[in-house]
């Protein structure tokens, strides 16, 4: 009878220890869980992270770790006090625990995507690089948050409210109904998930070590590595009026009255309309093909509910301009980005990070800033084909800036692949005339 009387009391001892854990541990867990999960939401949700797809995942996941918070522990704190509906009421007992489940699975699924994000954006492989994506990764949470909710509906069978032969009065009501969502739980929401971060990030951690190996590497100069360049560079500004030495706009006279009024009050213009543009040579051929990109109006275009705001050349507008003109224009010539050499000057803009985010995130193998210099006209070959272009425009003047961009486009037409090759395989010999007159300009074509 004594011993009887032992367990009786150890049982309620337990039980008060229990009630009293869930009841002031709780409210620990709560609080910090909730501060830790809004600081991230504060900080990830900020303007610069947003677009971010790794940001996002990593928002997405702290907002659902707070819905689990609150349909776990909150009402779990409530239960201490006797006031948890939840295990009275079959309905809300149903909800309240497919939520639960539900939502801690698609916290966990959602950090294990952030890993995929961060391998996608490491890797070498241009075609992976795209598709670290902030659509991708929206389409990757709303396909977890569909299978969770349908590997956890059999809780809506399982679960029922009042159980007195449980050890909560919300639980599953079979022994095989706890058996099931307890393995499912396990390996849906912790193994599996588990195991992709670590594969994923097992080779995230090789990718940066091969991208480190990559860029020490000394640039190749072979035959066979010229071949792979695209060598892009802005023009200078083309007018109407045509391209013209000012300096020789000098009439000279004895007297003033021998000079024709028509040249005394000639009219000059100080700021001529004007254009400039972007292009490409590669072994293949110009980029683009049919005539080089109108980097004026595209500027323009960037400014359309003031046309009369003057825009200027920034480190995120080339980055933009790169994103949306002029990669996807080399693709047309050369379908494979990481089959090629990507170089432009080194402008201070063209340096910036959001620019050379874009270009690492497109190309395997670009001329870094320190193998390159800023003024290298006399060896990239793009400065030969806008020199030729100056020399078609010298001395003529155009009807509208429309007629200038025909005549630029008409004799970009003109140039031949088979030109451009040659231009691309004179590098290596342009180089050695550099090093043999100690860097000064090179005068021969």
């Amino acid at each position: 009878m004594s011993s009887n009387s032992s367990d009786a009391n150890l049982i309620l001892s337990l039980n008060f220890i229990s009630a009293q854990i869930n009841r002031y541990l709780s409210i620990a867990i709560l609080l910090f869980g909730t501060v830790g999960n809004i600081l991230n939401c504060l900080v990830l949700s900020q303007k610069s992270l947003r677009k971010n797809p790794c940001s996002w995942l990593f928002l997405a996941s702290s907002i659902t770790s707070l819905i689990t918070l609150i349909s776990g522990v909150a009402v779990r704190l409530m239960a201490g006090w006797s006031a948890d509906l939840t295990d009275t009421v079959p309905a809300l007992c149903k909800i309240r625990i497919f939520v639960l489940f539900d939502s801690r699975t698609v916290a966990s699924w959602l950090i294990m995507l952030a890993t995929v994000d961060i391998w996608f954006s490491s890797s070498i492989d241009a075609n992976r690089r795209h598709m670290s994506t902030l659509k991708n990764a929206q389409l990757g949470a709303l396909l977890i948050v569909l299978l969770s909710s349908l590997v956890y509906a059999q809780i809506f069978y399982c679960y029922e409210a009042n159980l007195t032969n449980a050890p909560l009065k919300c639980y599953g009501k079979t022994i095989w109904c706890r058996l099931l969502i307890d393995f499912t739980f396990t390996i849906v929401s912790i193994l599996i998930p588990s195991l992709f971060m670590f594969i994923f990030g097992f080779m995230t951690i090789l990718n940066i070590r091969y991208s480190a190996l990559r860029r020490i590497q000394p640039m190749n100069t072979s035959l066979t590595q010229w071949d792979k360049i695209v060598n892009t560079d802005f023009s200078g500004i083309f007018t109407i009026e045509g391209f013209h030495n000012s300096k020789n706009d000098v009439i000279y006279a004895e007297e003033p009255s021998e000079i024709p009024a028509d040249l005394r009050e000639a009219s000059i213009v100080k700021y001529p309309s004007g254009v400039m543009f972007w292009g490409a040579i590669t072994t293949k051929g110009l980029i683009s093909q049919d005539g080089p990109i109108n980097f004026t109006q595209w500027l323009r275009d960037q400014c359309p509910l003031d046309k009369r705001k003057r825009m200027y050349m920034t480190g995120d507008l080339y980055a933009k301009f790169l994103r949306e003109e002029a990669i996807s224009t080399i693709n047309e010539v050369v379908e494979n980005l990481n089959e090629v050499i990507f170089q432009d000057d080194q402008d201070s803009k063209h340096r910036t990070k959001t620019a050379m985010d874009v270009v690492n995130d497109f190309f395997e193998e670009i001329i870094e800033p320190n193998d390159g210099d800023a003024k290298f006209a006399d060896v990239w070959p793009i400065e030969n084909i806008w020199g030729i272009m100056e020399e078609k425009t010298r001395g003529k003047t155009f009807e509208n800036m429309d007629s200038l961009v025909d005549f630029i486009n008409s004799e970009w037409r003109k140039i031949t692949p088979e030109q451009c090759k040659a231009m691309i395989d004179n590098i290596p010999k342009r180089l050695a005339k550099v090093i043999q007159f100690n860097g000064n300009q090179v005068y021969e074509h």
